[in-house]
């Protein structure tokens, strides 16, 4: 498990420690300001086929906002397809067979997103990718080159 990951899951856990109920009826969800399991799991990135490049800095709980994007292997957004969820203002490494796989790219409405060639969002990149996205890569120069992205 990535490092950042852990003392975000162990913080979590603590606080939860710090606000349990005095009242053995109430539940964490019945304290005030209380985080929960769902908390913590919304909190986290989502997802197999990506994972935070190293070097991100931590972020509050409460300052996390999530969005989405599909990635398709074919262009027109068909072949294997995946909707990946991700916390905007991250950078996400892509793995499980899509680094250097990806033939379409669309993020969800209200999110704009670049690529990038290498890991850790660094090297040339694609900026400026909005909904609904390029349907083909290739128009673009970038088909079967992103390693990863961002999302704001």
């Amino acid at each position: 498990m990535h490092p950042k990951i852990a003392f975000l899951i162990l913080s979590a856990f603590a606080a939860m420690t710090v606000a349990a109920p005095q009242n053995p009826t109430e539940t964490p969800a019945d304290v005030e300001g209380a985080i929960t399991a769902q908390d913590v799991a919304q909190a986290l990135p989502v997802g197999t086929v990506h994972q935070l490049a190293d070097g991100e800095p931590e972020v509050s709980i409460a300052a996390v906002e999530r969005t989405h994007v599909k990635v398709c292997k074919d262009i027109n957004f068909r072949g294997r397809c995946e909707t990946l969820t991700a916390n905007k203002q991250r950078c996400y490494d892509l793995f499980n067979g899509w680094s250097n796989e990806i033939s379409a790219f669309g993020p969800e409405r209200g999110t704009t997103c670049t690529i990038y060639d290498n890991r850790g969002c660094y090297g040339p990149e694609y900026a400026g990718i909005r909904y609904p996205g390029i349907s083909d890569l290739r128009r673009v120069g970038w088909n079967d080159r992103a390693s990863s992205y961002r999302c704001v």
